[in-house]
């Protein structure tokens, strides 16, 4: 697996700490698996980056089922030592592929422990999303991503500056505009992001997400969801 010395340095480090160090033989089996998966998975994750549940199975000659409860373990045992990001930020990274179909926003979130995040914080929330087949792909109404949003800005609710969309009228003056900017206003986001389907470019949504106090992850969010929205529509439309 080609580990450099600094990582197998790192390695043996760890290994001290948690096996030898006023432990030796008394670890169980399945934390000493997972203290080496955790290597392993940093390992390949510098590398290469790809830390799908397939192509770690094939390296290690394991079902995509038991990388996925290795996965959880390492996550339980070691949160410090596994993300660098956060899992809201994950979460918006994997919605460069996601479409929009039947009221439903759906993609691929490969971890199973931001996929977890995901769930638990919709379940707090009172919100929901709909279980599929694929374990891996998360789906749920467009008006729960907006609810998202809301519920992550730092800023408080979400509530677009009705001077600062006064003066965007005054540039963007075409019936639809005009139409699209009173939506932002009355905050109907989910009919909003059909509407602006229909225009084309980025310069208007970004003067318009301009117009409301975001926090970043809800700005990347907002954009993500319209975006995929637009996207989806568009490719309908040809």
């Amino acid at each position: 697996m080609m580990f450099s010395d600094e990582e197998k340095q790192k390695a043996f480090d760890m290994i001290e700490t948690y096996y030898f160090h006023k432990n030796f033989g008394s670890m169980p089996k399945s934390d000493l698996e997972t203290l080496m998966f955790l290597i392993y998975y940093n390992h390949k994750k510098a590398k290469d980056g790809n830390i799908d549940d397939y192509s770690i199975g094939r390296d290690l000659a394991l079902t995509e089922t038991r990388v996925r409860a290795l996965k959880e373990r390492i996550y339980l045992k070691y949160p410090d030592q596994v993300y660098e990001n956060d899992w809201k930020d994950v979460f918006v990274n994997c919605m460069q592929y996601a479409v929009y179909d039947n009221d439903y926003i759906k993609f691929s979130i490969p971890d199973v422990n931001v996929f977890k995040e995901v769930r638990y914080f919709l379940e707090i929330n009172h919100w929901y999303d709909e279980y599929h087949l694929n374990v891996k792909v998360f789906q749920c109404k467009l008006e729960i991503f907006f609810k998202i949003c809301e519920k992550l800005n730092e800023e408080g609710t979400l509530e677009a500056d009705n001077k600062m969309l006064d003066e965007l009228k005054k540039k963007y003056s075409t019936p639809e505009q005009e139409s699209i900017i009173e939506m932002f206003r009355k905050k109907e986001w989910k009919k909003a992001s059909l509407e602006l389907a229909k225009i084309a470019g980025d310069e208007f949504l970004n003067a318009i997400i301009d117009c409301i106090p975001f926090s970043n992850i809800s700005t990347r969010l907002f954009k993500a969801t319209f975006d995929t929205v637009k996207r989806s529509i568009q490719k309908r439309s040809v």
